[in-house]
């Protein structure tokens, strides 16, 4: 199970594009962290709320956008994990930002926990419209 909000920002950011006939700011990166889960239970998301930061960030990538190729109304958001990079942590929080680091998305889920990573990896958050 995963949760998933969008920021109180991300929304007045869209709220804004649809008034001025403007694009709203560019996600540019992917964040990961070891908060938004229940005290002592790395297994159990809570639901994050809309002006909730990230609770322990980690690590933040780059990442890239495209469509779904099979739905125009989702977009994709991708970032390489590069091997080691999340080494140790039981990651159960993951966001999606802006190129100033203001988070537009943050999505709660139970842990994944990474040992030695041996290859490089993805990792995929989809907006729906």
């Amino acid at each position: 199970m995963s949760n998933i909000v969008t920021t109180r920002q991300r929304g007045i950011d869209l709220a804004n594009a649809c008034l001025n006939g403007t694009a709203p700011p560019q996600i540019t990166q992917m964040s990961f962290g070891t908060g938004g889960h229940a005290a002592g239970d790395i297994t159990t998301p809570v639901q994050p709320g809309r002006t909730d930061p990230m609770e322990n960030q980690v690590a933040i990538l780059p990442c890239t956008v495209q469509h779904d190729p099979t739905d125009p109304t989702i977009l994709v958001y991708t970032t390489l994990v590069p091997k080691g990079t999340l080494d140790g942590y039981s990651i159960t929080e993951a966001g999606l930002h802006y190129a100033d680091g203001t988070l537009a998305y943050r999505m709660t889920f139970g842990a994944i926990t990474f040992g030695q990573s041996m290859v490089d990896g993805t990792f995929k958050i989809k907006e729906r419209f």
